[in-house]
């Protein structure tokens, strides 16, 4: 049984499935609303990109420039050698399903999260992927590493939302058929299809977001 099925049981309204349901979701990231967006939604795309969990001694004092303790960075601040070290073991891995839906035969939603622990660092993605056949194609990806460390961790996280309206695929020289927007099991996290990902065009993230971000959490 889908998840995202029982999740659209509860909401109201849920039964406008026409293409002006289809239509009006599509609007959902580019003029970016509370009601829309953090309230109800009928594509199931969140904006969630993680929370930490601490203490007051162990989670970084609010401060200007912060969000969430979260600081600003100019640019991606992963130590990429310690997620492409390949000489290190991977302690535990897992790729989950937190909800998937087929949007009532108009397209598709899922949203995933994978997790890596090596010895010297964990590292997790999630992405939401967002069909709405003949409509959009919606990409959101959070990336978080922490690198481990004897007095302190170190978190750094990449946000990156990337979104295009089908009319417009081909202006951006991407296939506008269906069939290479519906990926299978097999097929979703190959090199062509992730490739295909990363061509659709960004699209801004909400005022409180960082795209690239840091944390610095003391062990208790």
């Amino acid at each position: 049984t889908k998840a995202g099925a029982s999740m659209g049981a509860s909401i109201p309204n849920q039964s406008a499935t026409s293409a002006t349901a289809t239509r009006a979701a599509s609007k959902v990231g580019s003029k970016p609303t509370l009601a829309s967006i953090f309230h109800y939604d009928w594509t199931f795309s969140t904006p969630f990109c993680g929370k930490v969990f601490g203490t007051a001694t162990t989670l970084p004092a609010k401060s200007n420039g912060t969000r969430d303790g979260w600081t600003e960075l100019k640019s991606s601040g992963m130590p990429m050698k310690l997620i492409t070290d390949q000489s290190a073991p991977i302690l535990l891995f897992d790729d989950i399903v937190l909800y998937e839906d087929d949007l009532h035969d108009n397209g598709e939603v899922q949203y995933t999260v994978k997790l890596r622990v090596m010895p010297a660092c964990a590292y997790l993605l999630s992405k939401l992927f967002c069909r709405i056949d003949d409509v959009l194609i919606r990409v959101r990806e959070c990336r978080v590493l922490v690198e481990f460390g004897t007095t302190e961790q170190k978190l750094y996280r990449d946000v990156s939302w990337r979104e295009c309206r089908w009319e417009d695929l081909a202006k951006h020289r991407l296939p506008t058929d269906v069939t290479a927007w519906t990926p299978t099991n097999l097929t979703k996290d190959t090199p062509a299809f992730l490739y295909l990902l990363s061509r659709v065009p960004s699209a801004a993230l909400p005022k409180d977001m960082f795209a690239h971000s840091e944390m610095v959490i003391k062990n208790a």
